[in-house]
């Protein structure tokens, strides 16, 4: 069998269990949401490592991790948890630290570019908001490293796309949550200096 249909045996599988616990999200059993929600986001990272040279598999990760960090992310913004905000923001690094230097190497295919811009504007606007929720201490402190780091990364990530795809949609997304949260976004997505993957992939983790 063709990693390819393994991996499409194994999405059949992956979006079984999140249909599954997206049904506790809708009853508001949340804690139990969460539980499973969680273990499957560590299944999905742990099947990214066995097929991490296929784009398959990160497709099948970015679905499913996503849709979980977004949700988890609401669950806490919703209820002012910020304990939920931060395990988002986790495994949303998480996904990233691990995709970085794939979709970077081959982010002259639209669809990488959309994947990897995409989802550190997706974790930029999770971080701000966090940000500016959580009250004066460390933790703030702690939150506001992961805003800048994320920001060096969308600003290296934009360009690069943008000079593959100049029209690409996600970045004209970024661009336009960067002016309406920042004011600034030309000037705050040119990078102050160029970051090899490895370093992004650093930044992630």
């Amino acid at each position: 069998m063709s990693n390819y249909e393994t991996i499409k045996n194994c999405a059949l599988q992956f979006m079984t269990r999140n249909k599954m616990s997206s049904m506790y999200y809708k009853k508001e059993d949340y804690q139990k949401y969460f539980d499973e929600a969680i273990h499957l986001m560590e299944d999905v990272l742990e099947f990214l490592n066995t097929y991490q040279e296929d784009f398959a598999a990160y497709v099948v990760a970015y679905n499913v991790v996503s849709s979980n960090t977004r949700q988890i992310f609401d669950m806490g913004n919703n209820r002012n948890l910020l304990y939920y905000c931060n395990v988002a923001l986790l495994y949303k690094a998480k996904l990233l630290a691990k995709s970085t230097v794939y979709l970077g190497r081959h982010i002259s295919n639209d669809k990488c570019a959309e994947f990897l811009v995409g989802e550190l504007t997706q974790a930029y606007f999770m971080a701000l908001t966090t940000w500016n929720k959580t009250e004066e201490g460390e933790v703030k402190e702690l939150v506001k490293t992961n805003v800048l780091n994320i920001i060096t990364l969308c600003a290296n990530s934009y360009q690069v796309a943008l000079s593959f795809h100049p029209s690409l949609v996600a970045a004209k997304n970024m661009w336009e949550i960067f002016e309406k949260t920042l004011g600034d976004a030309d000037d705050t997505l040119t990078p102050q200096e160029k970051l090899r993957l490895i370093q992004m992939e650093e930044l992630c983790e």
